[in-house]
């Protein structure tokens, strides 16, 4: 029988360790417990870092577009759109207001509805500073499209085109600047308050269009006459008088009678002008003569 050889190998397996520790449970990771050379344990995963970073890693899918907010608790919430929007109190809807906000070097841009900003605080003014040669702009449109609101929504300025500023007032346009000139709608007129404020006061002068060609100036009144306080008159289509039938001469101070008023009249009776003088005229015929209110008589002459 052959003699059989046994061969041993050592295998060096180095300094002898500590190993892992028993335990843990499961998703436990093994954390270092210390700087000291094998000091180790199981720990749970969220409880190593902070409540916030806990809270992010156990936050539930929310299976749809949502805004992570972090709560003054350290708890974390997932904000749809709208709960997003109202955190940040931007309101509802397409028309967000910001209330005490800083926009700068930036858009702000509002829905359908259009956006409003509204200064923080009390007594704050809202100022639009445009840099260099940019400006303040209000874009032409409609008067329907009022560019500049002032109170509500039908009263404002807006630009109808090129050139042209325009008040509109319940979405009518009374009076605008165009290029060098001041223009009143037809119905429009310049008036004066007794007041040293047109806001306290009663209208009693006003300067309005009677008709096509002719101005008149009134108490703010239609056909309410008023006077014209001049230097000199200088007529280029006439005399400048006034011409009557004698049942349609001025009777009253508001349809401009005082005295020393003058005008014609077409249809009186005296038998001609020179024979009618100093006479109260009279309707009935047809001469043609000027009278002038004295006395309380309108009278030729």
């Amino acid at each position: 029988m052959a003699a059989e050889t046994i061969r041993v190998v050592v295998v060096n397996m180095g300094a002898a360790g500590v190993g892992v520790p028993a335990g843990g449970a499961t998703s436990q990771v093994l954390a270092k417990s210390s700087g000291t050379s094998y000091d180790t344990a199981w720990v749970t995963l969220t409880t190593a870092g902070t409540t916030v970073g806990a809270a992010l890693l156990n936050l539930a899918n929310p299976s749809a577009v949502t805004f992570i907010r972090i709560n003054a608790d350290n708890s974390v919430t997932a904000l749809t759109a709208a709960q997003f929007a109202t955190a940040l109190g931007l309101g509802t809807g397409d028309s967000p207001t910001f209330a005490g906000a800083t926009l700068s070097g930036g858009t702000l841009t509002g829905g359908a509805s259009g956006l409003t900003f509204a200064a923080g605080g009390t007594n704050q003014n809202i100022t639009l500073t445009p840099s260099g040669t940019g400006a303040v702009k209000i874009a032409a449109g409609l008067v329907t499209n009022v560019g500049l609101i002032l109170g509500n929504t039908t009263d404002g300025w807006y630009s109808p085109a090129a050139g042209q500023f325009t008040w509109a007032s319940a979405n009518n346009a009374f009076f605008n600047f165009i290029s060098s000139q001041f223009r009143l709608a037809s119905g429009a007129s310049l008036r004066w308050s007794d007041n040293t404020s047109v806001i306290s006061g009663s209208i009693d002068t006003g300067l309005a269009r009677a008709s096509a060609g002719v101005v008149e100036i009134n108490n703010g009144t239609a056909a309410a006459w008023r006077d014209l306080k001049l230097r000199n008159l200088t007529p280029t289509g006439g005399n400048g008088l006034a011409v009557f039938t004698v049942a349609t001469l001025p009777a009253t101070a508001a349809t401009g009678l005082f005295e020393g008023s003058r005008a014609f009249v077409t249809d009186s009776n005296a038998v001609s002008y020179t024979a009618g003088i100093g006479s109260a005229v009279a309707a009935g015929g047809s001469t043609i003569v000027p009278v002038i209110y004295l006395g309380g008589n309108w009278r030729i002459g």
